[in-house]
């Protein structure tokens, strides 16, 4: 099920509560972990952070927003 969240419902979430990862996207990441070969780094990419989150059970993944609270 699909549903549509507003930018005042996404500032209220928390990531350890709510399933949800915020990223502020002040730079690119890269798709696959681009050529690095640091496995921490490679971790820091959009995959990376889908994995981590499937690995979790679910969740949403939100560029754009800063993780601090209030966002």
């Amino acid at each position: 099920m699909n549903k549509t969240i507003t930018i005042a419902e996404l500032k209220t979430l928390r990531e350890s509560e709510d399933g949800v990862e915020f990223k502020a996207a002040t730079r690119s990441f890269p798709y696959g972990g681009g050529s690095n070969n640091k496995q921490t780094e490679r971790r820091k990419s959009l995959l990376g952070y889908i994995v981590a989150l499937g690995n979790e059970g679910g969740g949403m993944l939100v560029l754009g927003m800063k993780d601090q609270h209030p966002h």
